[in-house]
């Protein structure tokens, strides 16, 4: 009806806009968290809570809608060799060519090649693409719809219907996090205390069918010594995306890349070294198989200064997670930063072990080191909405 709302990630969003419809419909208070935020799966998880508890009909049921993507990789491992080397090819002909090859080409081919251009024209779309981009997509469009409407009805290869599962929202993880721990550096003991607002990192567990992936916004992080207490980080947002099913054409151009912007440390080994800083990252990901990914990104961090350093610094990150069970999860890294400036640089490696116990408790392992000194801490994280 083209109505037009204000638009706040923590306090005004479309948790909001939903919650209140529904809090009419059933006079039910589905609103309220700890914070002054409210997320989309806060709402949904208390309307689970409330339909148990008042035993109303609420919730029907749940139905997971797998993305184009993950459909379009589904059809396209049911290719043949041959199959998937035709699709490829038919990218790289020119309009003219495309137009000759469609018609050699079987209707399971023409479909895949329509299901990956609707996943093009959604990504122009959502990025407001140049027009002429859009154009000549709509382009191919037509002619593989032109070449499947000559072909009969009945000669129509369908692919195989696959039943995708998915864990419920209404038992999923919540959204909160509080951690405190107990770690150990040059012989000396500390106590850290931290606190995520919206909570997703690399050692929690996936749901069926995502990747390893983070994004946090929100956290800030205490440590406490014999001597001092000191805030040793502070997140606004710090997002990882390992894309490690980029689409079989290389002029899709998809990578993984990274976003911070933070108050934090390069390390643990450093008890007070944090810089305010914003640090773009970008790379490759690849899963060997369902319990290895490897990963290598690179970028850089614009900070403020701290010690010696200068503004900037070259920042480089290669590793690996592990799937150990379905419940624990290793990651490994090795870390690059140099100050082009005072050629200055530095190398980090390290070690996070993560046992997710249930929904709600996690229990993690990192150690840190720099060659020279290193850092160990343990520590438990409650999860709650």
């Amino acid at each position: 009806m083209n109505a037009k709302f204000k638009y706040y990630f923590f306090n005004d969003n479309c948790a909001h806009r939903i919650s209140k419809i529904l809090e009419l419909a059933t006079g039910l208070n589905l609103s309220s968290s700890h914070g002054f935020w409210l997320l989309p799966m806060q709402v949904v998880r208390t309307l689970g809570k409330e339909n148990e508890k008042e035993n109303f009909d609420l919730i029907k049921q749940e139905k997971y809608h797998p993305s184009l993507k993950r459909t379009f990789f589904d059809k396209f491992n049911l290719l043949s060799k041959k199959e998937k080397s035709d699709f490829i090819g038919f990218f790289t002909l020119s309009n003219p060519e495309q137009i000759e090859t469609a018609k050699t080409l079987n209707t399971k081919i023409l479909i895949l090649i329509l299901d990956y251009l609707d996943i093009q024209v959604a990504k122009g779309t959502a990025k407001d693409k140049d027009e002429k981009i859009l154009n000549h997509l709509q382009t191919q469009r037509s002619l593989i719809l032109s070449q499947l409407w000559s072909y009969p009805t009945k000669s129509i290869k369908e692919y195989e219907e696959k039943g995708y599962q998915s864990n419920s929202l209404l038992t999923s993880q919540p959204a909160s996090v509080v951690r405190a721990g107990f770690g150990r550096r040059e012989g000396s003991s500390f106590i850290r205390t931290s606190y995520r607002v919206a909570n997703n990192d690399f050692l929690n567990i996936s749901n069926p069918g995502q990747e390893i992936s983070k994004f946090i916004m929100g956290e800030v992080e205490t440590e406490i010594t014999e001597k001092s207490a000191r805030l040793t980080k502070a997140t606004l947002i710090d997002i990882v995306n390992f894309n490690t099913n980029p689409l079989p054409i290389r002029v899709t151009k998809e990578f993984s890349w990274g976003m911070k912007v933070d108050y934090s440390p390069r390390s643990d080994v450093c008890s007070n070294c944090s810089t305010l800083g914003v640090e773009p990252k970008g790379g490759i990901a690849t899963r060997l198989n369902s319990q290895l990914m490897l990963y290598g990104l690179t970028g850089g961090r614009i900070h403020t200064k701290q010690g010696n350093r200068g503004i900037f610094t070259w920042v480089s990150e290669v590793g690996a997670f592990i799937n150990i069970t379905r419940n624990i999860l290793l990651g490994l890294s090795a870390n690059y930063y140099n100050d082009p400036i005072l050629g200055h640089s530095e190398y980090i490696l390290k070690g996070n072990v993560g046992f997710n116990m249930s929904r709600n408790y996690d229990f993690r392992v990192s150690v840190e080191s720099d060659g020279e000194d290193m850092v160990s801490q343990i520590n438990v994280g409650y999860f709650f909405d």
